[in-house]
C-alpha cells in the first residue's frame, strides 16, 4: 500500500510530464466474443472509470474535468486536493450493499460505512483529520474502484465517512452517446508509466487485465468458463500465458458431483490422516466460504491423484471442468512473469506476494505491506485449519496447495500482511489450505 500511495503522489506532483495521447480499443476472444462492460482502473493515480464493451478509452494528459461525462464516470472527489473536507459521489450500478473505506498512508483503514443504497449516483462527505495522502476504496455490486483523496489542511476533529444522499439518477446510454448506443470515445487521465488494470465483464465471463499503454492499442480479453458443479462461477485473470482463477475455490462437490466430505467440528478434523479427503469453511462458518473460498487438505485437492511436478500438471483434482490444480513449477512460471529474479528457495521472491494481494485492509490487516494487486489476482488472507483441528491466520496470510510432493509433505505457496513476499514450503497434508486453479491448455 506505501508504494501504491508514494506512486500516487509521484504521479500527482509531475502530473504534466512525460505525457501521452493514446487511443485502447478493445476485442474479445475465447468462450465468448461479447463484451458487455469494462473497469478501467488507473492503479498508479487511484482513478477509475466503467465504460460499455463498444467504447474506446481516449488516455490523455490534457484532460479538462469539467467535460467530464459522470454519467460513465464511477466516482468524483471534490474539492480534491481539500482543507480537510471533501465530497465523494459515487455511480452506483445497482441496488445493494455499498461498503466505503477511507485508508492513510500507511495502508491503516481509519474510517468505514456500510449501507444498503439504491443505484444512481450517491453523495458522502468526507473528513480527513490530518495532511496527506488517503485512499478511498468503493464495493459496490462486485465492482471495487479506489479514489485518491489529497488533504493539504486540516480537517479537525476525527477521519469521517458520512452518507448525504441520493444525488441523481443514472444518466442512460442513449443521453451518454447523444442517441446511439455505445461506441463512445471516453477520456481518461494519463500520463506515461501508468498502470492500467482492465476487468471485463460477459454475462458470467469475468477476465482481468494489466497493462502499461506506451501507443495506440486493441486490448483483446480472453473469457474462460469458470463454473464448478454447484455453479459458482469465477473471475478469471491471465498472468504471462496463464489463465488464473482469480477467486479461491469454495466448490464441496468435485466436477462429476461427487461430495467432497465436509467437516465441521475441531474433533474430526483432528482425527484426519495424510491420506484423508476433507474440506471446511473458515471458522465452520459457510459465509466464510463466500468470501474466502474452501479449505481443503491436500487429498481432498488432488482427489485421488498421485503427486506432479510436471507444467503442466494434469491433475484435474477438486478443480472445476477444463481447470486443474497448478504445480510447484506452474507457480514458479507465474511468478517469473512478475519477478523474473525469482529462486526456487524458501523465498521465492522478496516482493511478487505483494503484487497478488489485494489492496487496503478491508480484509487483510494492516499494515498489508506492498499490496497492489497489480494483476487483478485477488489474493485474500484465507488463513488455515491445522492439523489439530484450529482456524488460523484469517486476515493475516493466505496458502494455496500445489501438486508437488516435498519429502512426504505437500509444497505450498504463502503471503503475509506483513510482508511483500511470497514463500514456499512443505505443508502438512492434513491441513487446510486455499486453492486456485489454471486453465488446461
Amino acid at each position: 500500500m506505501k508504494n501504491i500511495l508514494s506512486l500516487l503522489v509521484l504521479g500527482f506532483l509531475s502530473a504534466a510530464a512525460y505525457c501521452q495521447n493514446y487511443l485502447i480499443s478493445f476485442a474479445a476472444t475465447g468462450d465468448t466474443t461479447e463484451i458487455e462492460n469494462i473497469q478501467v482502473e488507473n492503479i498508479t493515480k487511484g482513478t477509475s472509470i466503467l465504460l460499455s464493451g463498444s467504447d474506446q478509452l481516449r488516455l490523455s494528459s490534457t484532460v479538462d474535468v469539467s467535460n467530464y461525462n459522470f454519467g460513465k464516470e464511477l466516482v468524483r472527489l471534490y474539492p480534491n486536493p481539500s482543507q480537510g473536507s471533501s465530497f465523494m459521489e459515487f455511480r452506483a450500478e445497482n441496488s445493494g450493499v455499498v461498503k466505503v473505506s477511507l485508508c492513510d498512508m500507511s495502508g491503516r483503514q481509519v474510517s468505514d460505512w456500510e449501507g444498503i443504497l439504491e443505484s444512481g449516483v450517491q453523495k458522502f462527505a468526507i473528513n480527513a483529520a490530518s495532511r496527506g495522502v488517503y485512499l478511498l476504496r468503493i464495493e459496490s455490486g462486485g465492482i471495487n474502484t479506489i479514489a485518491r483523496f489529497i488533504n493539504s489542511g486540516y480537517g479537525g476533529g476525527s477521519n469521517e465517512i458520512s452518507y448525504s444522499g441520493f444525488a441523481g439518477e443514472l444518466v442512460k446510454a442513449e443521453e451518454q452517446d447523444g442517441g446511439s448506443k455505445g461506441g463512445t470515445e471516453i477520456t481518461m487521465l494519463y500520463n506515461t508509466g501508468d498502470k492500467l488494470r482492465y476487468t471485463a465483464k460477459s454475462k458470467y465471463y469475468y477476465t482481468v487485465f494489466a497493462d502499461v499503454p506506451t501507443a495506440d492499442k486493441t486490448v483483446t480479453f480472453t473469457f474462460a468458463k469458470c463454473s464448478d458443479y454447484e455453479n459458482n462461477r469465477y473471475k478469471v485473470v491471465k498472468i504471462g500465458t496463464q489463465l488464473w482463477m482469480a477467486e479461491n475455490l469454495k466448490s464441496g462437490y468435485y466436477s462429476n458431483g461427487t461430495p467432497i466430505p465436509y467437516v465441521n467440528t475441531v474433533a474430526t478434523w483432528d482425527a484426519l490422516t495424510a491420506t484423508d479427503k476433507a474440506f471446511c469453511y473458515y471458522d465452520d462458518n459457510t459465509a466464510n466460504g463466500n468470501i474466502y473460498g474452501a479449505l481443503y487438505t491436500w487429498p481432498a485437492a488432488m482427489n485421488g491423484a498421485a503427486a506432479s511436478s510436471t507444467s503442466p500438471s494434469n491433475v484435474q483434482g477438486a478443480c472445476p471442468t477444463g481447470w486443474h490444480l497448478p504445480s510447484d513449477a506452474e507457480w514458479h512460471s507465474m511468478i517469473l512473469v512478475i519477478d523474473p529474479g525469482a529462486q526456487y528457495s524458501t523465498t521465492e521472491s522478496s516482493f511478487a506476494g505483494g503484487m497478488l494481494k489485494e489492496m487496503g485492509t478491508s480484509h487483510w490487516s494492516a499494515p498489508n505491506a506492498g499490496a497492489a494487486d497489480t494483476y487483478g489476482f485477488g489474493a485474500l488472507p484465507s488463513g488455515r485449519r491445522v492439523e489439530t483441528g484450529l482456524f488460523t491466520q484469517l486476515s493475516y496470510n493466505a496458502m494455496w496447495w500445489t501438486t508437488t510432493d516435498a519429502s512426504g509433505n505437500a509444497r505450498d505457496r504463502t503471503l503475509y500482511y506483513t510482508f511483500e513476499r511470497i514463500d514456499r514450503a512443505p505443508a502438512y497434508k492434513n491441513v487446510g489450505y486455499a486453492i486456485r486453479c489454471v486453465r488446461n491448455n
